[in-house]
């Protein structure tokens, strides 16, 4: 069934850290061998895609070739969309799991171009949002640093009572603040969409919507989900670890935790799942 409309609950319970790793790992071995295949899938993919990606800029140059630029770009399209299907394929084995039922692999192989279409354009306005504050991080350090050396400048051309100093500092200071400001805000738009993939794959919305939806079940116990996704990146680092063999593990794992605690904030005792 599809999850609750935006509208439908203004209260979300609060969210049990406890209960969703613990649903999340029972799900995880009930069918393990699965999840794990499907993660396995999206790395052979990715190893086949990544020397397209690469023809696109040769020699770090972009392609002048027609062919190169388009596989080049299938490349850098495909990849992401891999990851997309590897994310909604996974969730929908966490929820089957998580229904006390054991996902097959070959079933979790299908390409499920319904929640593609929700998943992957929310992929990539979060990313766009993502890459706008980046950029506006790096646009604040390059006019800093100008400021400075008019300032550097203006003070090398005679004294100045030590108003050079004095805006010196106000600058620095004006930096790092909103730098700070532009750093909280990525950490707050990465945290309010970790539950992004179950809502494109049960819920079906705009990507706008899928943004916002987060937005507002997340806000009211964001400290909560912060800390669920410390529990997923903690997993991750694990993987790493491990000379990486421990990811195909791990993101199945947190793909799973993610999507029982979905089930605890989104989806009401009442509606079917």
């Amino acid at each position: 069934g599809m999850g609750p409309s935006p509208s439908s609950r203004s209260h979300p319970p609060r969210l049990d850290l406890g209960n969703a790793v613990h649903d999340g790992w029972t799900a995880f071995s009930r069918a393990p061998a699965a999840l794990i295949g499907v993660a396995l899938v999206v790395v052979l993919l990715w190893l086949l895609l990544v020397p397209l990606q690469q023809r696109l800029t040769p020699g770090g140059a972009l392609a002048r070739q027609p062919l190169d630029l388009l596989l080049g770009s299938l490349g850098w399209i495909g990849i992401p969309l891999i990851y997309c299907w590897g994310s909604v394929r996974l969730v929908r084995g966490a929820r089957e799991a998580l229904l006390n039922r054991r996902p097959r692999f070959t079933r979790l192989l299908r390409w499920d171009g319904s929640a593609l279409r929700h998943l992957f354009p929310a992929v990539l306005l979060l990313s766009a949002l993502a890459l706008l504050v980046v950029l506006t991080m790096v646009l604040i350090v390059w006019l800093s640093l100008t400021l400075l050396n008019l300032l550097d400048a203006w003070a090398g051309a005679g004294p100045m009572d030590g108003l050079p100093l004095l805006v010196d500092l106000l600058v620095r200071l004006t930096t790092l603040a909103l730098e700070g400001m532009l750093v909280l805000l990525l950490l707050y738009l990465m945290v309010n969409q970790q539950f992004m993939a179950p809502i494109a794959v049960f819920e079906g919305l705009g990507p706008l919507e899928t943004l916002r939806r987060g937005c507002r079940v997340v806000d009211p116990q964001w400290i909560l989900v912060l800390l669920l996704g410390l529990i997923q990146l903690t997993l991750f680092g694990v993987g790493v670890l491990t000379g990486g063999v421990g990811l195909f593990v791990a993101w199945p794992v947190m793909i799973c935790i993610s999507t029982a605690a979905y089930r605890q904030l989104f989806v009401s005792p009442s509606q079917s799942w």
